[in-house]
């Protein structure tokens, strides 16, 4: 992204102002942007040598917020669905979607009575894990929400909401192919999504409400029938997760770009549909996801006891992050910062899955702070605006090293790194974890300090200006 003239000036006079303020003020609130001194500038400039001490080490992740009340419109919303037991390195993943829907109106009524009933969830063309014709199926089976299910309120992948063990519907995912594909209902191809048939008995439960009382209300509605739970079966051995969308991008008043329940009844000889759906503005909903890393090299490096592993992997949230560590940042030169990159190399090895299970197309960074809480580095702010993402960085690249292709990430934090050696900070701790809208997916092994070859391992380069 480009900034416009009038942004470029903006920027510069923002920068500015911060660099004379800096000189001129404290000395400790000294934090200048990476690109006030060119860093090739050796004359004028520090350039530390290739020694500072990191270490790595592999962390539980596993307490991302999966559903909340704060829905910008326009953007789609990615839950997970599946069991993932073949990978080698991270072991089983378990994905399921609880949501709510909507009649169509208040007080509606059915103009005849519903012949069936499906459940349609869109597919959001992404699997991540084995899409050749090896995918393993799974099957899929619908309980009804038996617990209270709030629409105002924050839920995680680890929380628990109770649920009726009665199935009242079931269908299975043969392969990747017939996933993919549109699906024609009434004659007409639809976009893809996972089509779920309900039992009568449920189809009467909906068919019974009375519109004075239980659906004069979306509180009444909700009492009456507080929502679904989709679950993979528990029989199910899968090699992928399957990302769908309770609503797409753009419009969502389509049936078919958008969680909903969708009622066929047949009036004057033409049979017809009624859509009861997720609404963001009412429904609640959240991606309950598990994680088991037993007998895994995941689940040894989050068992180690060593102050610092060779390696230390991650992925999107839920799961595990790689946490970086400086110790001794208060030992670093307490001058102006003109360069401060983090490169994190992919440790790439036979039988590492990683053809299958692919690497994140970029990782971002949290500080840790003394109460284990996290929190956006400074290079990140303003959160409002991406350009500090984009200055960040942190995109996948590929490069060539010794003749070895490699995959590497870099992310720049000057004003994080500058606030902490200004701050006489014991040390710098950050973590790593993937970046996109599709949790639980992507994992990436990254090489530590220690590791024997040295193009993987994980290096912070340095450059301070002489003021």
């Amino acid at each position: 992204m480009n900034y416009s003239s009038f942004s470029r000036i903006t920027l510069f006079l923002s920068v500015s102002t911060f660099f004379i303020a800096s000189i001129f003020g404290c000395k400790e609130d000294t934090i200048l942007n990476a690109n006030i001194v060119p860093s090739g500038d050796t004359i004028n400039s520090i350039i530390l040598p290739d020694t500072i001490t990191i270490y790595t080490k592999t962390v539980r992740s596993d307490s991302a917020k999966t559903g909340d009340s704060i829905y910008i419109a326009g953007l789609p919303i990615y839950h997970a669905l599946g069991t993932l037991t073949t990978d080698p390195y991270f072991g089983k993943t378990t994905a399921g979607i609880y949501f709510q829907v909507v009649p169509p109106k208040l007080t509606y009524t059915f103009p005849a009575t519903p012949d069936s009933a499906y459940l349609i969830i869109p597919y959001a063309k992404f699997t991540w894990g084995d899409t050749t014709s090896s995918m393993l199926p799974q099957t899929f089976n619908v309980h009804e929400i038996a617990d209270s299910f709030p629409q105002k309120k924050n839920y995680y992948s680890y929380t628990q909401v109770a649920y009726k063990p009665e199935i009242i519907g079931t269908a299975t995912i043969s392969n990747y192919n017939t996933l993919k594909d549109s699906v024609k209902d009434l004659g007409v191809n639809t976009q893809a999504h996972i089509r779920i048939k309900l039992s009568s008995s449920f189809i009467d439960k909906i068919k019974n409400a009375d519109p004075n009382t239980h659906l004069n209300t979306y509180a009444n509605f909700f009492s009456y029938f507080k929502g679904f739970y989709i679950e993979p079966s528990s029989t199910s051995i899968g090699n992928a997760l399957f990302y769908m969308q309770m609503v797409s991008a753009g419009s969502v008043t389509s049936n078919y770009n958008r969680a909903n329940l969708l009622f066929y009844y047949t009036e004057k000889g033409e049979v017809k549909t009624a859509s009861y759906f997720y609404d963001p503005a009412q429904c609640a909903r959240y991606n309950k996801i598990s994680k088991d890393f037993s007998g895994t090299p995941t689940g040894n490096y989050l068992a180690s006891t060593q102050l610092s592993d060779t390696v230390a992997v991650l992925q999107n949230e839920p799961g595990v992050a790689a946490d970086i560590i400086l110790p001794y940042v208060k030992s670093l030169p307490n001058k102006p910062i003109n360069k401060a990159e983090l490169l994190i190399t992919q440790y790439s090895f036979i039988g590492d899955g990683s053809d299958i299970y692919t690497t994140p197309s970029r990782i971002y960074p949290y500080r840790v702070n003394s109460d284990r809480t996290t929190e956006a580095i400074l290079d990140r702010y303003p959160l409002s605006s991406v350009q500090p993402l984009l200055f960040m960085d942190g995109a996948r690249k590929t490069t060539t090293v010794a003749g070895i292709t490699i995959t590497q990430y870099t992310l720049n934090i000057p004003r994080e790194l500058q606030k902490a050696i200004t701050e006489q900070k014991d040390k710098l701790h950050l973590r790593l974890v993937g970046a996109s809208g599709y949790p639980a997916a992507y994992r990436l092994i990254v090489g530590g300090s220690k590791m024997e070859q040295s193009h993987y391992r994980i290096r912070l380069n340095v450059v301070f200006t002489k003021i």
